[in-house]
């Protein structure tokens, strides 16, 4: 990366404030970009550039996943959602052809590979680049420790034609290590003697004293971070540690006290977060009994039968049909005789590296599909007789993205974005979620469940080191502006226990149930009792 100037500091302490100032201390720049990692965090920025009356709008402040779909050069190849991925590794290993000949052949690719072809096309292709990207007058990267390696390789290579670049983020709230993203990036940034550090004062505007203070007390246990300590800014408010007897106990217990946050009268914002699903659903059920209104951010937006539909959909109507034959005909695997077949097919077209019409015809006659969905792949339909014969509920909301021919195949490559946006943050609701959704948020109250060893943290193989979920407890902490609520459960059925670390639950034989002890990350809160 070109150099850089850096702020890295804590949770509520005025990055955004700090953003603002640098946008308007910059007058005469013709063109910014402002890139963050998630969808969150740009909403607030562009709420509070509109309130602030600064003219930046969704074409100048995006994710960067929004931005390298803008320059991507592969625009024709297809971006694999994880259900694909994993289909398309079964299928590597049975055909025994490598993923990427695979991915290849079927142009198709994953998000991180098609950021890093990019970074790499942009590096090599300077007149493409300039045509796409432009001039920068200012580039600002917002929560830059969300970034995994490839990433921060693209930013580098956009940062080349900017002027000025600016870098914000906090090492001690990296937790997204499931797609990579580590804090050395950052660390490693900060600490280049090259780079500007941009003075802070660190002061947490957002969280009570009290919750500030055993933030540090938790964070301060990590030695891979940058030294700082976060600054208390007088704000009253409290925590509160609970532990209760079993998950009907604990989802009573949080129920009741939002029901006194709520009878104040007072508007307030309200999050229940969890490192796992099972620890709130109990207390999801409640909220259903209690006709309570909530928004549950662990719902699946896209469903298998929704992704049959998109498979369908772009197997009939769209240009990359073994691609999606493959998808749809990956669920008649059980029928082996008939899928060997296929397989066998299925090879001589890949290793002929064409998508014909004879290679579509050659695997559709392995009798796996319907027929009528044979048919339909051989001879397009009108989309009126399409959606006559399978009238799927599913279909009636995807048809209209199809009727128009001259936007229906870029309409098919974004049926997930269209059919389903981003869960929005409501103030007005309950908000539950994952402590990773909760990044970028903030609530008056909120609540964390699941404090227990072997929940988190965990160390069952996979699982992020120790630093790194000490992180994550650290980012859902700091979002509470009024109060927060730590809560540990004792008593687990076994078919929770199995999904984390077991070997820290004992079985206690009488009562046939788990027994699980407090987190140890709640004793290095230093909590008074």
């Amino acid at each position: 990366m070109n150099q850089v100037k850096i702020l890295v500091a804590g949770p509520g302490t005025g990055k955004t404030t700090k953003v603002k100032d640098i946008i308007r201390s910059s007058s005469d720049a013709k063109k910014i970009l402002v890139l963050s990692f998630t969808n969150a965090t740009i909403d607030d920025l562009l709420k509070s550039f509109e309130a602030d009356g600064i003219g930046l709008c969704s074409d100048d402040c995006m994710t960067l996943h929004k931005y390298a779909l803008r320059v991507n050069h592969l625009s024709d190849f297809h971006i694999l959602n994880p259900e694909e991925i994993s289909r398309l590794e079964f299928y590597a290993d049975k055909l025994s052809i490598d993923k990427g000949q695979l991915l290849n052949v079927l142009k198709c690719i994953t998000f991180d590979g098609m950021v890093e072809s990019c970074a790499n096309f942009i590096n090599n292709n300077p007149a493409y680049a300039n045509e796409k990207i432009g001039a920068i007058d200012l580039l600002v990267v917002d929560e830059y420790q969300d970034f995994n390696e490839k990433e921060r390789n693209f930013i580098s290579a956009v940062s080349r034609y900017a002027k000025t670049v600016v870098v914000l983020g906090d090492d001690d709230q990296c937790i997204y290590g499931f797609k990579n993203a580590d804090s050395d990036g950052i660390i490693g940034l900060y600490n280049l003697a090259a780079t500007e550090k941009i003075a802070h004062e660190n002061k947490c505007y957002r969280c009570p004293d009290d919750v500030v203070k055993h933030c540090n007390n938790l964070i301060g246990n990590n030695q891979n971070r940058i030294s700082k300590t976060l600054q208390i800014s007088g704000r009253s408010g409290g925590i509160v540690f609970e532990q209760k007897s079993d998950l009907d106990t604990t989802s009573q217990y949080v129920l009741e006290e939002i029901r006194k946050i709520q009878a104040s009268g007072d508007k307030t914002t309200i999050m229940v977060l969890s490192p796992v699903y099972f620890a709130v659903g109990t207390l999801l059920e409640k909220l259903d009994s209690e006709k309570m209104s909530y928004v549950n951010w662990f719902s699946e937006k896209i469903t298998l039968d929704l992704l049959k539909a998109f498979w369908m959909l772009r197997a009939v109507f769209g240009a990359k049909k073994v691609f999606n034959i493959m998808m749809l005909a990956y669920d008649q695997k059980n029928d082996k005789k008939r899928f060997a077949k296929f397989l066998i097919a299925l090879k001589e077209v890949i290793q002929s590296g064409i998508q014909s019409p004879e290679s579509v015809e050659k695997i559709i006659g392995c009798a796996l599909l319907d027929k009528q969905v044979c048919d339909f792949i051989s001879n397009e339909p009108t989309v009126e007789l399409f959606s006559s014969v399978l009238p799927n509920g599913l279909y009636s909301k995807l048809i209209p993205l199809i009727e128009d021919v001259s936007s229906r195949e870029r309409n098919l490559e974004r049926l997930e974005p269209l059919i389903s946006p981003p869960t929005r943050f409501d103030q007005n609701k309950i908000n539950v979620m994952s402590i990773h959704k909760s990044k970028g948020l903030q609530a008056d109250y909120v609540f964390i469940l699941g404090l227990v060893d072997g929940i988190l943290p965990s160390e069952v193989a996979g699982i992020d080191s120790i630093e790194a979920q000490r992180r994550v407890l650290f980012v859902g902490m700091s979002r509470a502006k009024n109060k927060l609520y730590l809560i540990s459960t004792v008593l687990w059925d076994g078919k929770y226990v199995h999904k984390v670390d077991k070997s820290k639950f004992r079985y206690d034989y009488r009562r046939k149930k788990w027994c699980g002890q407090t987190s140890l990350f709640v004793n290095e809160l230093k909590l008074k009792r």
